[in-house]
């Protein structure tokens, strides 16, 4: 659909594909937020706009022209992404001073503005003492000590390649996320370089080894209010739980945010990309798998050997053990005249949560989770399985949202209304995601009512992925 999406969670992830900003239009209600892109041909000034129904939940809100921005409308003669930022700053300019109606007078939005379709989004993260999720889906364990190819994603002259650390708890043989490096390469020129580094109570951030902007992007409000573009490659913007998202424009996006149940700060990754990623001749490798919808290979050496599925945690630890990188392969920071193997302990066995004896005290607090009964057990810390039953949970919620496709609407016949006379108005939902419910409803917009002798049925079994629905009332 190039209507705007349901649920503006979809823009905290597309900032670097889309090139958006967010813009507030106080005069309406400090509870509304905007999204302007910015940098997508054919498309500069459009604008989605939501209301907050509840924390944290956010609905697309049509609204009066007298108040505010319609929800969805794209400027006309706006020709680059410099005269729609400028254009944007004069309409939150007038708005600010309440004059929205002014502003849209003089530059009135064309009748079918829409904003572009986004692509679907497919999430895969990182968490706890390490737990992955794979691009395709796949959970499993790997509880490596060192330098890790997170994931590499290619696509023709083009490489981004994001790294994580791993350390040792410091009283345990299990392992967790204390650094996250990320690198875009192209035509075999390093374009950008940013590390980010979980401390006591906060996150270090360095953007190409030399300059700290982590108080430039900490100091950003949460919610994905305002971004930080420090250069053309990369925008920072952070999500509502406080974590830092780092879009690599025209790629993805990665999430990282601060653990500190644990004796030391630790970090949760996660990642996302379009789901079209290889449909354009891209190619992904490394800890969160190979990208193809298929999980049975996601388990993978370095050298393209698949490890049969299902595997052990003892079996699986080589595998992934491969995707350890070199000093040269690196993207990290080091200080003292330090590199990767300074991180690398080839001798380091971890802890296999499938071999563990479990205490059915802490089975019984983490209610069965296993990834919650392993790092409470490998810890000897309740509060660091309870904490990663929390951030998984959170985490598939995002990955079910951004992975969900809206229904898409197609309108029957114009018709013609007769005072006193019943009408049928015939139109087509298509529901993508197989297994979705979808319901239909009819919501007044401002100062009208929906009549009470007014009916919505489904006409006959669905086609396919298509629903023929009848609208029926009597004027």
């Amino acid at each position: 659909s190039n209507s705007c999406p349901s649920r503006p969670i979809i823009f905290f992830f597309v900032r670097g594909i889309y090139r958006i900003r967010t813009a507030y239009v106080p005069s309406v209600s400090p509870f509304h937020i905007c999204y302007v892109l910015e940098g997508n041909a054919g498309f500069h000034g459009a604008i989605c706009c939501y209301t907050r129904v509840r924390f944290r939940r956010f609905i697309l809100q049509p609204l009066n022209l007298a108040n505010g921005p319609a929800d969805s409308f794209i400027s006309n003669a706006v020709a680059s992404r410099a005269e729609a930022r400028a254009e944007s700053d004069v309409r939150r300019e007038c708005c600010l001073a309440g004059q929205c109606q002014r502003f849209f007078d003089v530059r009135p939005a064309p009748v079918q503005a829409q904003f572009p379709g986004l692509v679907r989004l497919i999430l895969a993260f990182l968490r706890g003492d390490p737990h992955f999720v794979t691009l395709d889906g796949l959970n499993y364990t790997f509880n490596g000590r060192g330098e890790y190819r997170f994931l590499r994603a290619e696509r023709a002259t083009v490489v981004v390649e994001g790294q994580v650390r791993t350390q040792p708890l410091s009283t345990t043989n299990a392992t967790v996320n204390t650094a996250f490096a990320v690198g875009m390469v192209s035509g075999g020129d390093t374009l950008l370089r940013v590390q980010v580094t979980a401390q006591q109570t906060s996150l270090s951030i360095l953007l190409n080894g030399v300059t700290d902007i982590s108080v430039d992007v900490m100091n950003l409000p949460l919610g994905g209010e305002d971004i930080f573009q420090p250069n053309d490659n990369v925008i920072f913007s952070r999500d509502e739980d406080g974590g830092v998202i780092v879009s690599i424009v025209g790629s993805m996006s990665f999430t990282v945010a601060l653990n500190n149940v644990t004796s030391i700060p630790s970090l949760t990754i996660s990642a996302t990309i379009s789901a079209d990623f290889t449909q354009s001749g891209g190619v992904t490798s490394g800890l969160l798998g190979v990208m193809n919808g298929d999980p049975s290979d996601d388990l993978q050496f370095r050298n393209g050997t698949v490890l049969l599925q299902p595997a052990t945690e003892r079996e699986i630890f080589p595998v992934m053990q491969t995707w350890q990188i070199t000093t040269a392969e690196s993207f990290f920071t080091y200080s003292g005249g330090g590199n990767a193997r300074d991180f690398a302990f080839p001798s380091h066995v971890p802890v296999f949560s499938d071999e563990l004896s479990v205490d059915p005290a802490i089975e019984a607090q983490c209610g069965g989770n296993a990834e919650c009964i392993f790092d409470a057990t490998a810890t000897g810390n309740i509060n660091v399985g309870m904490e990663t039953m929390a951030i998984t949970n959170e985490l598939e919620i995002q990955r079910t949202q951004t992975a969900n496709q809206d229904p898409t609407i197609t309108p029957g016949t114009p018709i013609t209304i007769v005072l006193g006379q019943t009408v049928q108005y015939v139109f087509w939902i298509r529901e993508v995601d197989a297994g979705d419910a979808v319901t239909v409803a009819l919501e007044p917009i401002e100062n009208t009512e929906v009549p009470n002798n007014t009916d919505i049925m489904a006409d006959g079994p669905p086609a396919g992925d298509v629903q023929q629905y009848i609208l029926t009332w009597t004027a």
